[in-house]
């Protein structure tokens, strides 16, 4: 994938994702490339192949030197049409901290209770990357 432009919000990623898990699962969404930091600002759940109803827990989080939770416990049960989507902005509450992620962190959206059925999803991760 292309580097995403600095200082911009941009679109860090976007990747398909089944959401039918029956076991927690962990998928690698970004890696912050090297000599750079970002910060994650939005993660957008795109067009589901088929409900999301039953898909009470993801959580978004980063392994590498930050190893922080990005957001805890996302419910999607809101999207049970195949145009449907929602856009998370991070962070939750202004009440909540974040930290920014340095060079080679990556992204992981880790589900652990997903949809019913195969739900083929597009996840969107969008942010603001700059130097460090």
């Amino acid at each position: 994938m292309a580097l995403a432009s600095k200082n911009v919000l941009t679109v860090l990623s976007t990747t398909n994702i089944d959401l039918n898990l029956a076991v927690p699962t962990t998928t690698d969404l970004y890696v912050v490339p090297a000599d750079l930091v970002c910060v994650v600002t939005h993660i957008i759940f795109r067009e589901p192949s088929s409900t999301l109803a039953a898909a009470t827990d993801l959580d978004l989080g980063s392994s590498g030197t930050a190893g922080n939770q990005l957001w805890n416990a996302i419910t999607l049960t809101q999207l049970t049409a195949t145009s449907d989507y929602t856009v998370l902005h991070l962070p939750e509450t202004q009440e909540d901290e974040m930290t920014v992620l340095d060079e080679g962190d990556t992204i992981q959206l880790v589900v652990t209770t997903g949809a019913a059925a195969e739900a083929l999803t597009d996840v969107i991760l969008m942010g603001i990357l700059s130097d460090t």
